[in-house]
């Protein structure tokens, strides 16, 4: 799953304006099972879009995967913000996290 990711995220990167794509959850802890599903965060560089629904609309559409997909949608800044703010889902995703 981690390689078809890898593959995923390059051609994100090809086409989208991103900073960073990494893998969190039971797949970057290694206790995924077959059943899992994919967690993954997304950095944009920037986004004409504000609202974070549209943003995951918008990015979906590569993850063709036979499994649950989550995916989190930040611009830099609104990351760097949320880690300021101490936001405990955030730092634990931004700490187990792998880059893709």
């Amino acid at each position: 799953m981690l390689a078809r990711l890898r593959a995923i995220a390059a051609q994100i990167r090809r086409e989208r304006d991103v900073e960073d794509i990494r893998v969190f959850g039971s797949l970057a802890r290694g206790d995924a099972t077959g059943t899992s599903d994919v967690d993954v965060l997304i950095i944009v560089r920037h986004s004409a879009e504000p609202d974070m629904v549209r943003r995951i609309l918008s990015f979906l559409p590569y993850f063709d995967l036979d499994r649950g997909t989550d995916l989190l949608v930040y611009t830099r800044a609104e990351l760097e913000q949320q880690l300021a703010a101490q936001n405990p889902f955030l730092h634990r995703i931004w700490r187990e996290s792998l880059p893709l």
